[in-house]
């Protein structure tokens, strides 16, 4: 194609057109436990919620034998021995390295990422009109697959909503095999597929709208695309009357990637109920250390610290006690060292004997860009400053090469009981040396 052209010459111009891909892992939990366990494929496999307490994640065998998500452990139990089926504690560090390299090849084909939760993110995709998607779905799953070993869904649409219903219904249905754009179908065809979507699979219908809904006889996806919005307003939320614009083809919400976290969050609960005061010291330790990471990854300072601890609200049998103090640093820090001392003080403050403790945690909040960062002339001491960084590079560094917790703070303790049980965890294979895929 010629860069100049003649007098009078007529040029199309090719427009961009606008649209999202929502793409979600297959039953990401199992399929990392899979990765490494070619011997679990076709077979019941699940994952399980913190203390082994209940399913969080099934493979397309557990669901036929009847497993349900959230159902306790100890319910199925005998039901997966019976069908040769196999059962994880949660990996966390594992799934979340697995997540990253997902993400990592979707930055790939946009560098616009929402990434919505651990195992799916929305992209905007800029592309030429004319562009096929289904080819371009195929090539994202193919991609990730070849990359990573994850098998993902894929749904894309003119809009977010739209993009979740499409990624949902070649994820509830085998005809789509795993991708489906609405982009290359006319509105009678997206109209038919949203018939097969049950209202309370639509993204933003929460439980109780999907009740109110289903009772006016709106019980599909599309019955809500054709509800009028004052029905809706009268019945629900904006929130759901802006679900139904969007099922319409109206954007309505934009991708979130640029904003910056609100907050960071670290807690877990305890392997047992905790009675001692240095177990709750330990775990909040840890949570800080672990949060502390997580600012430095994203950039980020922090000017607060909340500490809290609860026993468990079920057991109504146990005295209840919930807690927390909310702590102010000079100025904002991703160094543990500076919340870890302010830490344990408030816990001193706080701990009560007598109580069965169910989990402890830490919130970071005031947070900042560590490139907006203002020293403050009374404490900011350059020289403490370097020396703070020095410490946090070099212990990120050993962590990352000899595994998490291979280098830590006394605080942290050493034996740590009061961890959450973990007794059916599978190798870290990906994020620890000591744990590496052997072949015999």
């Amino acid at each position: 194609m010629g860069s100049g052209h003649r007098s009078g010459e007529k040029h199309e111009v090719m427009k961009i057109s606008n649209n999202y891909a929502l793409v979600d892992c297959n039953s990401f939990y199992v399929s990392c436990e899979r990765l490494f366990r070619p011997d679990l494929l076709n077979k019941p496999v699940v994952v399980l919620s913190n203390n082994d307490g209940c399913v969080v994640s099934r493979s397309q065998e557990a669901k036929n034998i009847g497993v349900g998500m959230g159902v306790p452990y100890f319910q199925i139990r005998d039901l997966l021995k019976r069908h040769d089926g196999h059962s994880f504690s949660s990996n966390y560090e594992f799934y979340a390295d697995m997540s990253n390299r997902v993400m990592t090849v979707l930055k790939e084909y946009s560098p616009d990422l929402e990434i919505y939760s651990i195992d799916e993110a929305f992209l905007h995709l800029n592309y030429l009109q004319g562009t096929n998607y289904v080819q371009f779905a195929d090539e994202i799953k193919l991609k990730i697959f070849r990359e990573t070993g994850i098998p993902v869904s894929v749904g894309i649409a003119k809009t977010k909503t739209l993009a979740k219903a499409a990624n949902e219904l070649c994820k509830r249905n085998a005809i789509f095999a795993g991708s489906l754009s609405f982009i290359d179908l006319d509105q009678e065809q997206i109209n038919e597929y949203l018939k097969m979507l049950p209202v309370g699979e639509v993204w933003g219908v929460g439980r109780k709208s999907a009740l109110k809904l289903q009772t006016m006889g709106v019980k599909t996806a599309y019955d809500l695309q054709n509800t009028s919005e004052q029905t809706i307003k009268q019945l629900l939320t904006v929130t759901s009357m802006r679900t139904a614009l969007e099922l319409k083809g109206q954007p309505c919400y934009e991708l979130e990637s640029a904003k910056q976290a609100q907050s960071v969050v670290v807690s877990r609960s305890f392997g047992h109920l905790a009675t001692k005061i240095t177990e709750i010291k330990e775990s909040l330790s840890t949570h800080i250390m672990n949060g502390a990471k997580r600012l430095r990854n994203k950039k980020l300072n922090a000017q607060y610290l909340t500490i809290f601890m609860h026993t468990n609200p079920h057991r109504k049998q146990d005295k209840q006690y919930f807690i927390s103090k909310t702590i102010s640093l000079n100025e904002p820090s991703n160094y543990h060292g500076d919340f870890i001392s302010l830490a344990l003080q408030a816990c001193d403050e706080l701990f009560k004997e007598g109580f069965l403790y169910k989990k402890a945690g830490v919130v970071f909040t005031g947070l900042t860009s560590i490139d907006k960062a203002a020293q403050n002339l009374f404490t900011s001491n350059e020289a403490t400053l370097q020396r703070k960084n020095c410490i946090s590079k070099v212990m990120d560094a050993i962590n990352a090469k000899y595994g998490q917790n291979s280098l830590v703070v006394a605080s942290m303790g050493l034996k740590q009981n009061w961890v959450m049980k973990r007794e059916m965890r599978s190798n870290r294979f990906t994020t620890n040396w000591n744990e590496l895929v052997s072949i015999s």
